[in-house]
C-alpha cells in the first residue's frame, strides 16, 4: 500500500504541503485544488508550476480528484452547497463536459493516470428522477475517452451523490463495468458511515475490494463530526487488515478534514502507518 495525501487538507500553498508530505516521509500526493483554485481551473502556468514543485521536492501525483460529475443531471443550480462540495467548480453539466479534454491534458503533464470521479449530485426536490442508466451513460462516455488517453476512473461514494453507499459503488461497478479495466473504485468508508452508520458496511466492503485503487481515510464520530483517524466510530483497524490480506497495493489517500491541523493530520498518518506496517 502507498500512503497519499489530499495536499489541500494540508495547505492551499502547494510548497508548504509538499515540504510538510516530504517531512513525514510521504511520497505521494493528491490533488484537488491548489492555491485557491479547483484543480481543473488551474492555467497552463500553475499547472507548469505544480510540476516544476513537484519535481524540486521528489514528490508524485497520485491520483488528480477531479470535481467531474458533481454536478446536476438536470437542474442549473447556484447552491452554496453544491459549490462548496465541488471545491469552487461549476455544478453545470455542461460546463464538466466542456472540461473533459482538460482534464486528460492536466493529467498527461503531471505525469498521473488516476481521475477520480462521482455520480452526480442528488436534487433533494426531485428525488427518485434520475435513472440509474443516465448516470451510467455519462460515466460510460467519459471512460471511453479515458482509455484513449491510457486513463482510470474511479468512481467514489460521496454522501451527497447518487452512489453514495458501498453497496452502491459495487453494485453499480460490478452490473455496468465487471469486464472494464479503466472504471473502478475509490473507496470512501467514512462517506458510506455519513449515509449508514449501521454494521452493514463491514460484511459488504470486501467484496468492493479487487476493484479498488484508492481507498479514502477520515473519521468521524456519532454525531458526524471529524476526528482523528482512530478516535470515531470507523474501525479502520480491520478495513485496513482486510486489505492486506487481499494483497491491496493501491493507494490509501488521507482525507483526513482536520482543518490544516498538521499535529493531528500526523497522529493520523502515524495510526495508518502502524496499521498497513
Amino acid at each position: 500500500m502507498k500512503i497519499s495525501i489530499i495536499s489541500d487538507e494540508i495547505s492551499q500553498d502547494f510548497e508548504k504541503a509538499l515540504i510538510f508530505c516530504k517531512s513525514i516521509d510521504v511520497e505521494y500526493v493528491a490533488i484537488r485544488s491548489v492555491w485557491g483554485k479547483n484543480v481543473l481551473n488551474l492555467s497552463d502556468e500553475e499547472i507548469n508550476k505544480v510540476d516544476f514543485l513537484l519535481r524540486c521536492y521528489g514528490l508524485k501525483v497520485s491520483s488528480i480528484l477531479s470535481p467531474m460529475f458533481k454536478c446536476y443531471l438536470d437542474v442549473e443550480s447556484s447552491s452554496s452547497f453544491a459549490l462548496n462540495s465541488s471545491f469552487g467548480f461549476s455544478v453545470s453539466l455542461k460546463e464538466h463536459l466542456n472540461m473533459i479534454s482538460r482534464l486528460f491534458e492536466i493529467c498527461d503533464r503531471l505525469k498521473v493516470n488516476l481521475i477520480r470521479v462521482f455520480s452526480f449530485l442528488k436534487d433533494n426536490g426531485r428525488e427518485g428522477e434520475v435513472s440509474e442508466d443516465r448516470i451510467i451513460d455519462y460515466i460510460g462516455l467519459l471512460s471511453r475517452e479515458a482509455e484513449l488517453s491510457g486513463n482510470i476512473l474511479l468512481i467514489e461514494n460521496e454522501h451527497s451523490c447518487w452512489v453514495s453507499t458501498v453497496n452502491q459503488l459495487c453494485s453499480i461497478i460490478n452490473k455496468y463495468f465487471d469486464k472494464s479495466k479503466n472504471v473502478m473504485a475509490a473507496l470512501d468508508p467514512c462517506n458510506h458511515f455519513a449515509i449508514d452508520k449501521s454494521s452493514g458496511f463491514y460484511t459488504e466492503f470486501s467484496k468492493l475490494i479487487p476493484r479498488v485503487m484508492d481507498l479514502h481515510v477520515k473519521d468521524r464520530g456519532f454525531d458526524d463530526d471529524i476526528l482523528v483517524v482512530g478516535d470515531g466510530i470507523i474501525d479502520w483497524g480491520l478495513i485496513i487488515n482486510e486489505f492486506k490480506n487481499f494483497g491491496y497495493d493501491g493507494f490509501v489517500t488521507m482525507e483526513p478534514h482536520l482543518y490544516q491541523d498538521l499535529d493531528k493530520i500526523n497522529e493520523s498518518i502515524g495510526r495508518v502507518r502502524k496499521w498497513i506496517y
